[in-house]
């Protein structure tokens, strides 16, 4: 069944029962606005009739009916409330060091595949892109398009966040009840998957990916004392975006549900 991403469903209230029965009157129906109705009308060439599936982003998942196609718009009647499996067990957060042309778009599509929650792009010393703020929130809207079809594509109804920082200090902060972890290339006998033995602290694992040109000497002692720990990916040198998606992928190997 063909799925849509329809931010504006309200969450269920506590209380409600689930499933529409327990929903009110103006919201057993949800309307598919933007681009996703360009794709539902223009491309899929849906209509009145047409089993999809919605989703809200927030873990809420539902299959209806189209009711009616207006002009920028299609309304859809919702008949029953699904359960969404697709979902990690494991809390995962990206920091990832600013990286040139098309490789942002990369990143965040496996890594939302791969199940991450959260993508935070920031400015390194050996980063080529240096932070802008005007040209950080459009490519931020830019890169939730991307998120919001690897969600359609890979089953997920958890719209994961996607920020950029100005400095590498303001990314690695807080994060206190994570399991911290920095790839570093200089790291020569710590491993990722000895430090994954511990297990998945409180609120899950934030790991730190650098830019093209790696992680300074500057930034690894400050992610260390941040409560960070390098580990190595191997004996190879892995580009920035292989550096990550390799990395999500062993987290849900090792403490996830992959494998």
């Amino acid at each position: 069944m063909r799925r849509f991403f329809a931010g504006d469903i309200p969450s269920r209230p506590a209380g409600w029962p689930a499933g529409p029965a327990g929903w009110k009157e103006d919201v057993q129906c949800a309307e598919v606005r933007g681009d996703e109705f360009r794709h539902l009308k223009n491309v899929l060439r849906l209509g009145p009739g047409d089993e999809v599936t919605l989703f809200n982003g927030r873990g809420l998942e539902f299959e209806g009916k189209i009711e009616s196609i207006g002009r920028d718009f299609a309304r859809v009647r919702i008949e029953r409330e699904t359960v969404c499996r697709r979902e990690s067990p494991i809390n995962v957060v990206l920091l990832q060091g600013l990286v040139k042309g098309g490789k942002p778009e990369l990143i965040v599509q496996k890594a939302v595949e791969l199940g991450v929650n959260g993508i935070i792009f920031y400015t390194a010393e050996r980063a080529v892109p240096k932070f802008d703020k005007e040209r950080a929130e459009k490519k931020a809207e830019r890169l939730m398009k991307v998120a919001i079809g690897a969600l359609k594509q890979c089953g997920r109804a958890m719209l994961p966040e996607i920020g950029f920082r100005a400095g590498f200090n303001e990314a690695v902060g807080g994060w206190e009840d994570f399991l911290k972890i920095a790839l570093y290339e200089g790291e020569k006998t710590r491993r990722i998957k000895d430090v994954l033995k511990a297990g998945v602290r409180k609120d899950g694992i934030v790991i730190i990916v650098g830019p093209e040109g790696g992680l300074s000497d500057a930034e690894v002692a400050e992610a260390r004392k941040r409560g960070f720990m390098p580990v190595s990916l191997g004996p190879r040198i892995l580009r920035a975006e292989t550096a990550a998606i390799a990395a999500m992928g062993i987290l849900q190997y090792e403490l996830g549900d992959m494998g």
